[in-house]
Order: C-alpha cells, then structure tokens, then sequence
C-alpha cells in the first residue's frame, strides 16, 4: 500500500472512531427537557411551517436514520426515536435540518437529492466491474482481455462518480447539521453544556460521509494509476 493510501486510511478510522465514541458518549446523557427525539424533529418542522414531511420509526442498525427527499419522510432507527439523549435528540435534528434544507432548495441540496437514487446504485455496482476485470479466465485471447481492460475501465470511472457525489454531499450534511443547531439554539431548551455536547454530536453525524470519501479514495487512487499507465493488471 502507498503512504498516501495509508494516511487516508489513518483519516478514514479517525473519522470512524470519533463518530463512534462521540454519540456513544452524548448518548448516556439525558436531554434537561426531557422530549423524545421524535417529538423534537416534529416540532424543528412545525417551527419552520414544513408542511407533508412525516417522523417514522424505521428498522435499521445504528446510523442508519435518514431524510428521504422522495418519499418526505424522517426515518429514524429505534435508539434515536424513542431516545432522549443529547445523541439521539441531535440525530433527529439532523434529519429534521435535511427537510428545512430540500424545502429551501439550496444549490448543493438539489444536485445531491437528484442524483442520490443513481448514485445509490452505482456505488454497488463499481464493484462488480472491478470483480469481472480481475477475475481468471481459461482464455488469454485478445478479445478477452480487451473485456477484462473496458470492465476495468468503467468500474474505475463508475468509482470517480460515485467519489464526487459524496464530495458534493459533505456540504449538504454540514448546512443540514447548522440548520439544526440554530434551530435548537433558538428554542431556549438546552443549557449551555447541552449545547457544546449537541454541536459535537451533529458534527460527528457529518463524519460517515467523509470517512466514505476517505475510503474510497483508497482503491481510486491505485485503479487510476493503472488507467493512466495502461496497465490494468500486473504480472
């Protein structure tokens, strides 16, 4: 593995770890108001008239609640929506900053929620054209490897894609995060400390999507300086 490949490595599991520790530390300490983070993502909605977007509670792992820009739903997994901790009541608001952010259309939002459902897609699907690339074959004829080189080639450029929208997203999740905060400011509900804590936590919920870009960045480097070379596989 290069060196640059190691320090985004080294950045993607500072970005883990500090997501993991800071909502597992805010998530033992209750909210002073004592609301349900449900109850406080309906009322960031109603406090900015957004009429038609609904709270649900969604099956899911940890870090898997999400604003649907489609369907205008806040999905939040049990812990968050039955919770309240400063954790749980930031993730709500999180979402709920999402749906201000879609109805104010911002420029980053719009091109983010467009493309979303594609780019969903195709960041499964980079995989398999890198897959059928390196797979063995039994012939070594030229039409094979012609195969093998255009699979490779569009797996790497699928990858690029799919690498910018989550560059493009990072904004989106950051303004989603400070829509959250003022709103949560605004609401004279939370004491000093409480605040620190929930700004810590919504911008530990920015940190997924900038860990995947890491991540990514990893296999894009080396597949590109293939691509570059015309060298797709080693001996």
């Amino acid at each position: 593995m290069s060196a640059l490949g190691l320090v985004l490595l080294i950045l993607w599991a500072v970005c883990f770890l500090y997501m993991h520790i800071t909502f597992r530390t805010y998530n033992e300490t209750d909210m002073r108001c004592g609301k349900k983070a449900e109850d406080v993502a309906r009322e960031i909605l109603q406090s900015r008239h957004i009429r038609g977007v609904a709270v649900f509670l969604a099956n899911g792992y940890t870090f898997t609640d999400n604003y649907n820009p489609w369907s205008r739903t806040i999905n939040l997994t049990e812990n968050v929506y039955r919770g309240r901790s400063v954790s749980a009541v930031a993730v709500a608001a999180h979402q709920a900053g999402h749906a201000l952010r879609h109805a104010d259309r911002g420029i980053f939002g719009i091109i983010a929620d467009l493309l979303a459902p594609a780019f969903k897609l195709a960041s499964g699907v980079w995989f398999f054209f890198i897959f059928f690339a390196f797979a063995p074959v039994r012939s070594v004829s030229s039409s094979a490897l012609e195969f093998k080189n255009h699979c490779f080639a569009i797996g790497t450029y699928i990858l690029s894609a799919v690498l910018l929208f989550q560059l493009v997203t990072v904004p989106v999740e950051f303004d989603a995060s400070s829509r959250a905060f003022k709103i949560l400011c605004d609401k004279n509900e939370l004491t000093e400390d409480e605040k620190q804590s929930a700004r810590k936590v919504l911008f530990a919920a920015c940190m997924p999507y900038i860990a995947s870009a890491f991540m990514l960045f990893v296999p894009l480097i080396n597949f590109l300086w293939k691509l570059r070379r015309r060298r797709f596989f080693d001996d």
